[in-house]
């Protein structure tokens, strides 16, 4: 994956974007003024963050920070959630 970091931080804008839009999402990087951020790399970057936040909350089940890993992996989820939805319209050609 080209530009990580700038993936990462448009993570949110990419997830907004494919709620509404079966369009490829782009973005302005330093190699490309329309880096394209497809879906399966934004579904990629969800797991990522389900699968960190999951081992932070089961390596430290009494960490007062627990209502937030726990608010991070549902929210982290749900979106995984709407976008293999969304994939899955993509993919049959439902617009």
């Amino acid at each position: 994956m080209r530009c990580k970091q700038a993936k990462q931080n448009l993570l949110l804008s990419a997830v907004n974007h494919y709620k509404k839009s079966t369009a490829l999402f782009t973005f302005v990087s330093l190699y490309d003024d329309e880096e394209p951020y497809p879906i399966s790399e934004v579904i990629h970057a969800l797991k990522c963050k389900c699968n960190a936040a999951k081992r932070e909350i089961d390596s430290r089940p009494n960490s007062p920070n627990m209502d937030a890993l726990e608010t991070i992996y549902f929210i982290a989820k749900k979106q995984l959630d709407a976008m293999l939805k969304q994939q899955n319209r993509i993919n049959k050609g439902v617009l």
